[in-house]
């Protein structure tokens, strides 16, 4: 029978895997462990680390959800600039 981790230990060494994934600090990863609201649309959704594909780097706390509208647009504010543009000339309410 497999002894089990404490759940703290565990928590430090997922915290540290992580922050060497995306090249951040520890207490980076932990605040967005903490964080309650995505930083782009607001939503209380199980957040995650976002991060610049190119350079790697840390750009904050955001829900599933914009992280993968962000990684279809490729990142590209260009096609996110468009995308708004073709909502607002193709929208009913005249955004």
């Amino acid at each position: 029978m497999a002894i089990k981790e404490d759940p703290e230990l565990a928590r430090r060494r997922n915290r540290q895997r992580k922050a060497s994934r995306y090249g951040i600090t520890v207490e980076q990863v932990a605040a967005v462990e903490c964080a309650t609201h995505c930083e782009i649309c607001g939503d209380e959704a199980r957040l995650v680390i976002d991060h610049d594909h190119l350079t790697g780097k840390y750009r904050g706390a955001i829900c599933d959800l914009c992280n993968k509208a962000l990684g279809l647009a490729r990142d590209d504010v260009e096609i996110l600039i468009k995308m708004i543009e073709y909502l607002r000339s193709n929208s009913d309410a005249g955004l």
